[in-house]
């Protein structure tokens, strides 16, 4: 008797809009925020809108007019949406040149051209990565006429960029580490020498080797609302998103990595609306700093124990308003 083979189905994935990457068939959590009209082009309808998670934003495109009254209704209503179906792609239009300074609130896995100095080149180090391998890394900083970056360079790509000269960039890739945007090569990325900027200054100067380091802002209110709360499972090495595939397997979203379940960190998330008078604050807060804030509060629930705080004061980064450190008044 044949064997019957067994043909693992690919589920969809999901995220909110500041977990977005580059994929197809994934379905989008957030609320819409812009929605515009139906438009004909090339005899082709269509309408766009803009879907947002109180952290990121994303321009989306529909074909399905049908669709457009119940996007519609929910955006009238404020309230969430979980768009399915989709493909996440990088605008194909464009490929921006940008300062160093808008890097950090540029859309991660996005391409972008900077153009600037080269003025720190570290020794090459070799790391080991979490399957064993060993490979070459060089980190390398560019500086324009206001901030610096860092640009990580692996493997054969170490040592193609040389201080003081000045490059353009191009089709570099945005990636975080600890809250801070970086710039690394991909497949399509380009580079090429251009005239030195005189502006930029050749010196070694260690202020200019700083990393820009996320501004912390402090806010001191109550909290007036919950918009959501989330379950989810984190990889046991660093803080990436496990997507559950069927109950015992999940996947890795940052490499699409398979994992057991069973294996990762479970962590909680919620998102809230902090109130101040008049003004209001969207945060995000996860695990370690979400437990100091529902400590000994009452109610059965997360959103009743967050609801029950008379005021707190909260840290937060400003580039992604996620809270780093509370203190809570009785």
């Amino acid at each position: 008797m044949e064997k019957k083979r067994y043909t693992p189905v690919k589920r969809a994935l999901s995220y909110d809009v500041h977990e977005l990457e580059i994929s197809d068939n994934v379905t989008i959590n957030g609320k819409v925020i812009e929605l515009l009209e139906v438009k004909n082009k090339d005899k082709c309808k269509y309408f766009s809108g803009k879907l947002s998670d109180g952290i990121n934003s994303a321009r989306f495109v529909s074909f399905e007019l049908n669709l457009r009254p119940s996007i519609e209704k929910l955006h009238h209503d404020k309230s969430p949406i979980a768009l399915s179906g989709c493909r996440v792609q990088q605008n194909i239009k464009t490929n921006p040149v940008i300062t160093i300074d808008e890097l950090q609130t540029t859309s991660v896995n996005q391409h972008v051209s900077v153009i600037g100095k080269i003025i720190r080149i570290e020794a090459p180090v070799e790391v080991n990565t979490k399957a064993g391998k060993k490979l070459q890394k060089q980190d390398c900083f560019i500086r324009d006429s206001d901030s610096t970056c860092r640009i990580v360079l692996w493997e054969s790509n170490v040592g193609i960029l040389e201080k003081n000269k000045s490059y353009k960039l191009v089709k570099f890739l945005v990636w975080p580490y600890d809250g801070v945007k970086y710039l690394s090569l991909c497949d399509s990325s380009t580079f090429e020498a251009i005239s030195g900027i005189e502006e930029i200054s050749d010196d070694d100067d260690t202020q200019y080797f700083e990393e820009p380091q996320p501004a912390v802002s402090v806010v001191c209110g109550e909290i007036i609302a919950v918009l959501s709360t989330t379950d989810y499972v984190s990889c046991v090495s660093c803080t990436g998103t496990v997507h559950s595939i069927n109950g015992i397997l999940g996947q890795f979203t940052h490499c699409n990595a398979t994992i057991k379940l069973k294996s990762c960190n479970s962590s909680k998330s919620a998102r809230i609306v902090v109130a101040s008078g008049t003004k209001k604050w969207h945060h995000t807060a996860y695990n370690e700093e979400l437990e100091v804030i529902i400590k000994d509060e009452q109610g059965e629930s997360l959103e009743e124990k967050l609801l029950n705080i008379d005021t707190i004061t909260i840290h937060y980064n400003t580039k992604n308003n996620v809270i780093k450190q509370v203190e809570k008044h009785q």
